[in-house]
């Protein structure tokens, strides 16, 4: 059996929602980790985060206008990523999107099942825009490990 592990975060506009990530077996992020905390030491920054990189701010203020910098510093997190061969995976809704994440159960018995099970503050979180996008990248990456190995579980 093979365990993988994943990283996501999220992102917003006025007109979306947006969750990314990556997934690769756990061995993977071990190694992975090694050289990416290499590339941030070479380059004297802390931590990457690609919006800051983009608009010079945060740890790349400083960088502003030495696009060679930034292009060789982005080059290298992106060939650690290709040379581990990580999966991405990213789901996109629209910020308006409303229709619940799955059908609510039908009135009678099954439905004072579910309430015991899921509490009303469950169901408010469950039916949350982001909560979705993460839940539908999930089921993306799930499925993208099915195809890598039947064998695979994700923690």
């Amino acid at each position: 059996m093979s365990f993988w592990g994943g990283y996501f975060d999220d992102s917003d506009n006025e007109r979306n929602l947006a969750v990314g990530g990556c997934v690769a077996p756990l061995e993977t992020w071990d190694r992975l980790t090694v050289a990416w905390v290499e590339v941030l030491r070479e380059f004297d920054v802390c931590w990457f985060h690609a919006t800051d990189l983009a608009g010079w701010s945060g740890e790349f203020e400083t960088w502003k206008g030495d696009d060679n910098r930034r292009d060789e510093f982005y080059g290298l997190l992106l060939g650690l990523v290709e040379k581990w061969h990580i999966l991405p995976v990213a789901y996109v809704i629209p910020a308006d999107f409303n229709r619940p994440i799955q059908k609510p159960p039908k009135a009678g018995p099954q439905l004072k099942g579910f309430k015991k099970v899921v509490t009303a503050r469950t169901r408010k979180i469950l039916d949350d825009n982001y909560c979705k996008c993460l839940a539908w990248c999930l089921n993306a990456a799930a499925g993208l490990l099915r195809h890598e190995s039947p064998d695979v579980r994700l923690r």
